[in-house]
Order: C-alpha cells, then structure tokens, then sequence
C-alpha cells in the first residue's frame, strides 16, 4: 500500500507561505520540502526574488 509522507509542521508553514508568494500547490510542495541533510528555502530570499521581478517559473529552477 502507498503512503502519503507526513510534512512536519515547518514545511506545511513554508508551504502556506509561498502558496501565499502566488506559487502553486505543487511549487509550494517543492519548495517548502526539507532536504536530507535539514536544508530549505529561505522564505526571504524567494519574497525578494520576487519582488524584484523574478518570475515565479524561474525562482523555482533557481531555487531546486
């Protein structure tokens, strides 16, 4: 039987917050995934990307 992981709490908050950024669910979901050695995307860093005109398209390949 497949299982579903379970998303720790910061990754369901960093998730919410760039669903917030205009990512979609599936972007959020990549970008908000904590990697195996505890590493993730600086909230901050994607808020300024974006506000300095970034694409949400490109932040995303910039960013995984």
């Amino acid at each position: 039987m497949a299982t579903t992981p379970v998303r720790s709490t910061g990754e369901q908050e960093r998730a919410q917050r760039l669903l917030a950024l205009g990512f979609d669910e599936i972007q959020s979901l990549l970008l908000a995934t904590t990697g195996p050695d505890g590493e993730h995307v600086d909230l901050q860093r994607v808020a300024r990307m974006l506000a300095d005109g970034c694409p949400h398209v490109l932040a995303l390949r910039i960013l995984t």
